[in-house]
């Protein structure tokens, strides 16, 4: 251990091997409570901090290597805690592949941030478990006692700290602060509006045209879920749909999605192509085949008429199940569209995945096609790659008549955005 600040505070090791974690031997959740409670009354004097850390891939080991594997991973990431630390302060393994390190008497913020990226910098060395490297990583969220906290708030405070750690891209720390308090709180909100959107009829959706570059005809709608609550009023697909998906409830939402849209697209724009997006989650469930093929013959839509757009990010680990779903799907007739593409991780990876009819150009890139070379050269890159794979080329978010000149140029088959329409309610 190094010794960066040495605590005023004494704490002695449990006598009681029951208050220790058998498989780490690191102190457990009794011996934590109590430390923490003891810091508390004397956190008017002596500032601490809690550090709440979680294995950020420690799942993927667990499933692909096994639990031994997994047991032995949490044993090698307990040694290495306990080595990045301070003397005197303590490490507890607190449930699954999380753990708290303790940090009494903190004489600054920097001190904690240290040992944070210390932390986060020894779980990403790869682990040797039965011949292999595993690299886990880590996330850390901190909270600094305030003379007010109680322990359960401050546990609370690291673990929403966590959150927006592991939101942010994980491998990283962040410092609590009142605004993530904010952000949990309307978490909570939105998940409840989630859980409950189906059952109250809260969900609408509105329909954006597609229209060709070539031409300026409009040749297909895409479908866009809106959630209405009246509690805590409109939430964007950006915010409610990862969250639906975390909490498993894509499924429901995403059937009903598919009856509203169909019968829409059935009653008032049979001859245009409906295009709706299908989440990972989704793409793991096993009835989604059977029930889009009984949806489509229940409202008699044509599937050549149905794109179902996916992310990028869901090609990443090219998941089998989900790529035979993609292919099962487009062997039935329907036609499959790479979203938002070179936002995420995959990129050209995606394309040897599997074959997509069409690929849609981010709105980040076409806002700056007019002044900015690299937006237009990427825009470009995209069109060329895409045309080379048989796919056809959609841009998204075009507002002037200065982007769609430009994308016209370039050879762009199709685009979208407030230039030709907003997303509304089809009557």
């Amino acid at each position: 251990m190094s010794s960066d600040v040495i605590t005023s505070v004494s704490i002695s090791s449990p006598s009681d091997a029951s208050l220790c974690d058998a498989l780490t031997g690191l102190v457990g959740r009794a011996y934590l409570d109590e430390l923490l409670a003891q810091l508390v009354r004397s956190s008017v004097e002596q500032a601490f901090a809690v550090l709440f850390v979680d294995l950020d891939r420690f799942k993927r080991v667990n499933d692909s290597l096994g639990h031994q594997a997994g047991d032995e991973v949490l044993k090698v990431a307990a040694s290495r805690l306990r080595d990045a630390v301070r003397d005197g302060d303590v490490v507890a393994r607190f449930g699954g592949d999380e753990f708290v390190i303790v940090m009494p008497d903190i004489q600054s913020v920097a001190v904690t941030t240290k040992i944070a990226k210390r932390v986060v910098a020894v779980l990403n060395d790869p682990i040797h478990i039965g011949g292999r490297l595993s690299g886990v990583g880590a996330s850390v969220g901190i909270a600094l006692s305030d003379g007010s906290s109680s322990s359960a708030d401050i546990l609370r405070q690291a673990d929403m700290a966590l959150y927006e750690a592991k939101a942010r891209g994980r491998g990283r720390h962040v410092i609590f602060d009142h605004r993530l308090a904010e952000q949990a709180d309307r978490r909570m909100d939105v998940e409840s509006a989630v859980r409950s959107s189906v059952e109250l009829g809260c969900l609408d959706v509105h329909f954006q045209p597609i229209v060709s570059l070539v031409d300026g005809t409009a040749v297909g709608i895409e479908a866009l879920a809106r959630l209405d609550h009246p509690e805590i009023g409109v939430v964007s697909p950006a915010e409610f749909v990862p969250l639906a998906s975390e909490l498993g409830l894509m499924g429901p939402i995403g059937r009903w999605l598919r009856h509203y849209t169909f019968d829409k697209h059935r009653q008032f724009r049979p001859e245009a192509h409906l295009s709706l997006n299908l989440s990972g989650t989704e793409l793991e469930r096993p009835s989604l085949i059977e029930e889009i093929l009984e949806d489509a013959e229940g409202f008699g839509i044509d599937p050549s008429r149905v794109c179902f757009e996916i992310s990028e990010d869901i090609l990443i680990h090219e998941k089998m199940k989900s790529l035979r779903t993609l292919k099962r799907l487009r062997d039935l007739g329907f036609l499959l569209s790479l979203d938002d593409f070179g936002t995420g991780q995959a990129s050209l990876t995606a394309f040897r995945a599997i074959d997509v009819d069409e690929v849609k150009i981010d709105r980040s890139f076409v806002s700056g096609v007019e002044e900015n070379a690299v937006d237009r050269s990427i825009c470009h890159a995209v069109t060329v790659l895409a045309k080379g794979a048989g796919a056809r080329v959609v841009a998204e978010g075009i507002e002037t008549e200065g982007q769609f000149n430009v994308l016209q140029e370039m050879g762009v088959d199709f685009g979208q955005g407030y230039l030709f329409g907003k997303p509304e309610p089809l009557i």
